[in-house]
C-alpha cells in the first residue's frame, strides 16, 4: 500500500539499497524522504512528484572540470539550507534526488556524481538516495503522486509510454522553430496533424525506438532507435540524421522529435549545429536560447563534445 502506513526508515533497511532507491519503496515511505527535483524549472513546473522541492542540475557545469567543484560545493551548500530546514521541524531528513529518467551509475551521469559528493561529505549524516527510474518511471507507476500533470489519451501503440503533460504551458513550448526548417519537439506534437500542417512540415525525424510514425504516407519519416539511456552511443546515427535534415532543408521542413523533446532529439539538434561549424559552446547557447528547456543527458554531452572535435579535424584535413 502507497502511504506511510510503514514504521520509520531505518539506516539498517536503507543500506540494503546502496543508493539507488526502487520506486516501489520511495512510495511507501513517501513522507519521511526530503525529495529534491533536480531538473529544469520549466519541467518542475509541468510535473513533478508531490513534496518535492526544486534544485535544477546543471549538468553542463558538473561535466566542466574547471567549473565542477566549485559548482559541486554551491549544490552542496543549497542542499544544506534544505537539509536544516526540515531538522528545524524534527523531521526525518533522508534525501532522494530525482531527475527525469536516470537508471545506471556511471561516472558521467551528473546526478550520481552529485550524489556521491554527497555521502562523501555525509551532509547533516543523512542517507542520499536517487531514486531509479526518475521522474519518468514515478510517473507512469504513480500518477497520483504527480503534480499538474495528466495522462493524455494514446493509441495503443504509445499506451505503454510514460504520460505526457498537457498543461498550457506544455502545449504552448512545442514545437520550438530551430531553424527556418528545423523544429523540435515531442510525441504529442509529431500525432498533432493539424499543428504539422500548419507549420508546413513534410519530414518527420523519431529518435526513439519506442515510438512510432502516426502518419506514414503523409510525412516521409526516418527513425533513430535510440534510447535515452547513459549507455547509449550516439555516434552511429548521427551522419544519418544530418543528413535527413539536410534533405528536408532544400525540400520542406522538419521536426525533430523524441519523447519529451528535452533530451534525444535536442542532442540530434546539437550535432546538426556542430555539422554547421559552430563548437560545442556556440551550438548549445545558440539552442537554449531558442528552448531553454532542453537536458540532454550527461553522456549525450560528452559524445557531441567529441563529435565536435571529430568534425574539426576532418575540416582541417580538407
Amino acid at each position: 500500500m502507497e502511504g506511510s502506513l510503514h514504521g520509520p526508515l531505518t539506516i539498517t533497511f536503507l543500506e540494503a539499497f546502496q543508493g539507488s532507491l526502487p520506486p516501489k519503496v520511495f512510495v511507501q515511505y513517501l513522507d519521511q524522504w526530503l525529495i529534491v527535483d533536480l531538473r529544469c524549472s520549466q519541467m518542475y513546473s509541468l510535473g513533478h512528484i508531490k513534496g518535492s522541492r526544486n534544485l535544477p542540475l546543471k549538468k553542463k557545469k558538473l561535466l566542466n572540470v574547471q567549473l565542477s567543484e566549485l559548482y559541486l560545493h554551491n549544490c552542496l551548500r543549497k542542499l544544506s539550507k534544505l537539509v536544516d530546514e526540515r531538522l528545524k521541524k524534527k523531521q526525518v531528513c533522508h534525501i532522494v534526488l530525482y531527475d527525469h529518467s536516470s537508471t545506471e551509475v556511471t561516472q558521467w551521469n551528473p546526478i550520481w556524481k552529485l550524489h556521491s559528493r554527497c555521502q562523501q561529505q555525509k551532509l547533516r549524516d543523512c542517507c542520499f538516495f536517487v531514486l531509479h527510474g526518475g521522474f519518468s518511471l514515478f510517473s507512469s507507476l504513480y500518477p497520483r503522486h504527480i503534480v499538474s500533470c495528466k495522462v493524455i489519451e494514446s493509441s495503443k501503440q504509445t499506451q505503454a509510454l510514460v504520460p505526457l503533460f498537457c498543461c498550457s504551458v506544455f502545449q504552448e513550448s512545442f514545437p520550438c522553430k530551430i531553424f527556418s526548417f528545423v523544429y523540435l519537439g515531442n510525441e504529442r506534437n509529431a500525432s498533432d496533424r493539424d499543428a504539422l500542417d500548419l507549420l508546413g512540415i513534410t519530414h518527420i525525424l523519431i529518435v526513439g525506438e519506442e515510438l512510432v510514425a502516426h502518419f506514414p504516407g503523409v510525412y516521409e519519416y526516418k527513425q533513430l532507435m535510440i534510447r535515452d539511456l547513459e549507455t547509449q552511443d550516439l555516434h552511429p546515427f548521427l551522419e544519418e540524421a544530418i543528413a535527413f535534415i539536410e534533405k528536408a532543408k532544400f525540400s520542406g521542413k522538419v521536426l525533430v522529435h523524441c519523447y519529451a523533446g528535452v533530451s534525444r532529439s535536442a542532442a540530434i539538434v546539437l550535432a546538426y549545429l556542430i555539422y554547421l561549424g559552430n563548437t560545442f559552446e556556440e551550438a548549445w547557447k545558440f539552442l537554449v536560447a531558442r528552448k531553454s528547456d532542453v537536458q540532454p543527458l550527461g553522456s549525450f554531452i560528452l559524445q557531441l563534445q567529441q563529435y565536435e572535435e571529430y568534425w574539426k579535424s576532418l575540416q582541417d584535413v580538407v
